[in-house]
């Protein structure tokens, strides 16, 4: 029977012959394979989450794109540079910088493998922070961040969040999982 023929009829027997010492390097390099994808699918999106928590950062300090923010009113801008010697765009007292981290948000496959940047839920501020002189209780970072992301009655928006995600998603996601990738490639020997 010629090869066609036993492709046609769905059926054809195949001898192979394998050397152990061969075999053995096989399994080893599979084995590798498999433990540095293991590593990168927990390691990867922990790199991400601090890449990104740097890139937002990064922004807020340079204060990129802010210029095209709706400036703050004549009377809080005053407040603020005598307050505390700068009128920068996310920042007041420093609260917000100094809490964005990097912690876990979910488990996946077993384990804990979601990571997220930004404020960890229920921190606050120490209260007191306000234009209106030293009164005013504790207030969640997440909401004075939401107020400066989406804008409230009286206080337009000056999204940070959304801008830097669109950044990082259009150019370092990918050069984090290129980099992934290349690992778990460079493991196969």
């Amino acid at each position: 029977m010629s090869l066609r023929q036993g492709i046609q009829m769905g059926f054809m027997q195949i001898k192979v012959i394998l050397i152990a010492s061969n075999l053995q390097r096989l399994y080893g390099a599979i084995q590798r394979v498999n433990k540095r994808a293991s590593i990168e699918s927990r390691d990867n999106p922990y790199r991400n989450a601090v890449a990104f928590r740097n890139l937002l950062l990064y922004n807020i300090n340079s204060q990129k794109g802010m210029a095209r923010y709706a400036p703050y009113n004549k009377r809080y801008k005053k407040w603020k540079q005598e307050t505390v010697g700068h009128t920068d765009f996310w920042k007041l007292f420093g609260h917000l910088i100094r809490n964005l981290t990097v912690f876990p948000v979910g488990r996946g496959f077993g384990r804990m493998n979601a990571w997220m940047s930004g404020i960890t839920p229920g921190v606050t501020d120490k209260g007191g922070t306000s234009m209106y002189g030293d009164k005013g209780r504790p207030v969640l970072i997440s909401v004075y961040g939401r107020w400066m992301e989406f804008g409230r009655r009286g206080q337009p928006a000056r999204p940070i969040f959304g801008p830097t995600t669109e950044e990082y998603a259009q150019r370092r996601w990918l050069r984090l999982g290129r980099y992934s990738i290349r690992n778990i490639r460079n493991s196969w020997r």
